[in-house]
């Protein structure tokens, strides 16, 4: 289990670093501050953190776990993968929305 939290730190908090400037690029460039831009910045976020879940996921299989299992375990970690990206992505956006009152 340790080794599972020291991938997702190797991996996971500079791709989560990355994601939020490419965010705040994609923002500044394609997109105007209007209504439809907080929707529009939540799905290319979404879509990015899924990236890195499907990305990150299957390095954990590959790290861990003996080469057998890869066939079966490939799909079940991508899975795993995206739905940690997802509540790190939600929890960060609620923390955000607390932090920084508007």
């Amino acid at each position: 289990m340790m080794l599972v939290a020291i991938i997702y730190l190797i991996l996971g908090l500079p791709l989560s670093i990355i994601i939020d400037k490419v965010i705040d690029k994609l923002m500044n460039q394609w997109f105007t501050n209007s209504k439809s831009s907080v929707w529009k910045r939540y799905l290319v976020g979404l879509s990015l953190y899924n990236l890195a879940g499907i990305l990150v996921g299957p390095m954990i299989l590959v790290t861990i776990f003996d080469p057998v299992i890869y066939e079966t375990g490939f799909w079940i970690f991508i899975i795993y993968g995206t739905m940690a990206s997802n509540i790190y992505y939600h929890s960060s956006l609620l923390i955000a929305k607390i932090w920084v009152k508007d």
